[in-house]
């Protein structure tokens, strides 16, 4: 078998692309799941495969991470979750804790109508 050329499979990818409606209708007709591919498909398949010499296309952000974590964040968030835990051990009731930050410093009213700050209440 002999071996072609890339251009000579670009050539040959080209003239199957320009049988056009006839390719489509093959290929519909072969792959009935399959979405029909349009006409510039072609072409830029031809293109790739010129360019290239392949039809896998090369990503420049491939084998790379999408989020960057640097140092200062990481330390940042380690610092605010510590935070968080301290609040919560201290406060007695947690949603105070999420409105007003801590629980200790807020004035709650006293059954009998007067109010008191949190810190000042005899323990139960």
């Amino acid at each position: 078998m002999t071996g072609y050329a890339k251009q000579e499979y670009a050539d040959i990818h080209l003239m199957y692309g320009r049988a056009d409606d006839l390719a489509q209708r093959m290929y519909q007709q072969q792959y009935l799941r399959r979405h029909r591919p349009f006409h510039s498909t072609f072409s830029t398949f031809n293109r790739l495969l010129r360019e290239t010499g392949t039809f896998h296309t090369v990503r420049s952000y491939s084998g790379r991470l999408c989020n960057v974590r640097t140092l200062q964040i990481f330390e940042t968030v380690q610092q605010r979750f510590a935070d968080s835990q301290i609040e919560k051990n201290t406060s007695s009731c947690s949603w105070c804790t999420w409105w007003f930050g801590n629980c200790q410093d807020v004035p709650f009213p006293h059954p009998e109508g007067t109010t008191y700050n949190r810190k000042r209440l005899p323990p139960s």
